[in-house]
């Protein structure tokens, strides 16, 4: 007697393999350890039918996807220093654990805490980016002359943001200037350091703050003409940049933005049916409504595009009675172009994130 020591239910698939020549597996067993049992009873895995082929192949796809996912989150926010524990110095040991404390929330109860006094000093920062530009929050400097009623314009021009605020933003740079010199200097390699993505966006977010306090050094009111005032505004937007930190302290985020470029085929995909039939359906409007708010194609590629994503502001419709059934046709044609691969990239996000 022959006694095998393996799986029961993958020897049945084994078994009726050999009797008709269709190898149909077990829906019930895991992909790793079927593998393993074709590996033993020598079985190629290319000799799977069609129909069971699908399950087992999904596996082996979502084990891809998570490996590579692992090792970029690693590559981006763990990549430690390697040391050599006879001939590191005190400063190496120092700055490896500098390293992890900064990149790795994970790595002990104080990073935890510094990721959230980090993610606090975004919110202040984002709140004082969105509050000077509201009236309560702005201030008249004490030198300029106030005899007549200012416009809104005027008001925007020359009065300034609140002390609180500026000491908010004055708070909030030296904690990311720090931070971001530490980083750079506690870096296992200067160059990946500069050529990081996340690191160019906090260094394009901080520039600006030192720039923009120069020329206030030397025109706190504005008074040197509007290229430099259209400058500072340009100089502010880029504050904006500093909600994308949250993305180095917020999981959820990096993997809403991993599963955006994890799904880049399926976003082109849905791209290109929206682009045909952003041309289509705007033809066909040109045509059907004539001058009727129509008078030229691209004019109607803004309509057939928020009519397919059904946002419908309402600013341009159809008047005649093909305009409504090509509107009928652009829209059921977006709903159904979305419901294709929308599905696709829910499905990438929920694996990542689980």
């Amino acid at each position: 007697d022959y006694f095998f020591d393996r799986d029961p239910t993958a020897f049945a698939a084994v078994l009726n393999y050999l009797r008709s020549g269709e190898l149909h597996i077990p829906t019930n067993m895991c992909g790793p350890s079927l593998q393993n049992e074709l590996l033993f009873w020598g079985i190629d895995e290319l000799d799977i039918e069609r129909c069971c082929w699908t399950n087992y192949n999904t596996w082996k796809t979502q084990c891809r996807s998570l490996e590579k996912l692992e090792y970029d989150r690693k590559l981006s926010t763990t990549q430690h220093i390697v040391l050599n524990k006879h001939n590191s110095t005190c400063w190496q040991r120092y700055r490896s654990r500098i390293w992890t404390f900064l990149q790795d929330p994970t790595s002990s109860v104080k990073a935890k805490i510094y990721a959230w006094v980090s993610i606090i000093f975004v919110l202040m920062s984002i709140f004082s980016f969105c509050a000077e530009t509201h009236p309560l929050f702005r201030v008249a400097p004490e030198d300029i002359e106030r005899d007549y009623i200012m416009t809104d314009e005027e008001k925007d021009k020359k009065t300034l943001p609140h002390p609180s605020l500026v000491v908010i933003d004055l708070s909030c740079l030296m904690f990311f200037s720090l931070e971001f010199i530490s980083r750079f200097v506690c870096s296992p390699s200067k160059i990946k350091f500069m050529r990081s993505l996340q690191n160019i966006i906090d260094m394009v977010a901080i520039i600006p703050d030192y720039i923009e306090m120069v020329f206030l050094m030397f025109d706190p009111i504005g008074r040197k003409g509007m290229v430099i005032m259209d400058f500072m505004i340009i100089l502010r937007m880029l504050r904006l940049c500093r909600i994308f930190r949250l993305i180095r302290h917020v999981p959820g985020l990096w993997i809403m933005l991993y599963t955006l470029k994890a799904s880049f085929n399926e976003l082109m995909l849905m791209f290109v049916f929206l682009l045909i039939g952003m041309v289509v359906f705007a033809s066909l409007m040109h045509f059907a409504e004539g001058n009727e708010g129509y008078d030229n194609i691209p004019i109607g590629f803004w309509w057939s595009i928020v009519t397919m994503t059904t946002v419908g502001y309402g600013d341009m419709y159809p008047q005649t009675g093909f305009g409504y059934i090509i509107g009928s046709l652009c829209a059921i044609a977006g709903l159904l172009t979305i419901a294709f691969t929308v599905p696709i990239i829910v499905s990438n996000f929920v694996l990542y994130y689980t």
